[in-house]
């Protein structure tokens, strides 16, 4: 499944890039490895800024779990957890149509 995901991204990419050239791709006749081999271009920016936002998003959570632990924070503490759920949640169905 994982190697169909990669080759479909890769296909895509390499269309959407040659048909912008005005090239059309299917009269290079690429391999199936020419299509995995660029499948990492059109999925590595998506995937790195997901990441890197849900690292952020788990980070602050700790700092907020630390700093906000006494029990006179806890209606503070509550609201933050959840502004951080529905951002972590919010960056997961936007991971969906990044990738399709």
């Amino acid at each position: 499944m994982a190697i169909g995901l990669l080759y479909y991204f890769g296909n895509v990419y390499q269309r959407a890039y040659y048909t912008a050239l005005g090239v059309i791709p299917e009269d290079l006749q690429f391999s199936v490895q020419a299509m995995l081999a660029k499948s990492p271009d059109a999925i590595f920016l998506p995937l790195w800024f997901l990441l890197v936002c849900g690292l952020i998003v788990l980070l602050v959570l700790g700092w907020a779990g630390q700093s906000l632990s006494r029990p006179r924070h806890a209606a503070r503490r509550s609201k933050v957890i959840l502004w951080l759920l529905g951002s972590g949640l919010v960056l997961l169905l936007l991971g969906f149509p990044v990738f399709f």
